[in-house]
């Protein structure tokens, strides 16, 4: 592995956090939060439910294993981060087919060891989750905490974006079910049907404007 290039973590609240990075060099804005197991660190990189987050490991030592292909939670880790204690790139472990910053480095994970991950714990428990940006250790404070609120900024539109592209998907099934429905029933009353199925042609008319 190359020498480990100085990073940091800042939080919005504007505390950082100081050590080396592996993985990915990108800069990355997540949630902070952290995880008490003390093996599993390949399942927690791989495991959905913390896309978008950078999870803190409490354990002190991660790494020291590598990555099996076979114990992958999901074909492409989403995680947003991991910050470690103390990170090992020297695998012991016979069915370990890429160390863990490969694996990161491979899905632009970043990653940041030589924190005081007790600390940074205790103030995740005391203060909540919050979030926070991986970034090289001699960007400016201000410009961190700018360009994580821009990054925040831009995700929450695009996830409004696509909370309305589902409503209206949904709309536009449900409408289609009744019109299913329609047709199936017209045969019993063939002008009734025949109003109801022009009054959802006139939605779907409306909804595809």
């Amino acid at each position: 592995m190359a020498e480990m290039k100085k990073r940091k973590l800042v939080l919005e609240d504007g505390a950082e956090y100081y050590g080396e990075g592996f993985g990915s060099e990108r800069d990355a804005v997540c949630e902070i939060v952290f995880n008490t197991s003390m093996v599993g660190y390949q399942e927690i990189i791989s495991d959905p439910s913390y896309t978008y987050q950078a999870v803190v490991m409490t354990y002190p030592l991660i790494g020291n294993y590598g990555i099996a292909d076979e114990d992958f939670e999901t074909k492409v880790p989403s995680i947003g981060g991991l910050i470690v204690r103390e990170y090992n790139d020297l695998p012991s472990n016979f069915r370990y087919t890429k160390t863990l910053s490969e694996v990161m480095e491979e899905y632009k994970i970043p990653g940041l060891s030589g924190v005081d991950t007790r600390a940074l714990t205790r103030s995740i428990r005391d203060f909540g989750s919050r979030r926070g940006i991986i970034t090289d250790a001699d960007t400016p404070k201000e410009k961190a905490l700018d360009n994580s609120e821009n990054a925040s900024a831009a995700r929450r539109r695009g996830k409004g974006k696509l909370q309305e592209a589902l409503v209206l998907q949904n709309r536009k099934r449900k409408i289609q079910r009744r019109r299913d429905r329609l047709r199936n029933k017209a045969q019993y009353n063939p002008l009734a049907q025949s109003e109801r199925l022009q009054r959802h042609r006139n939605a779907l008319q409306y909804l595809r404007r």
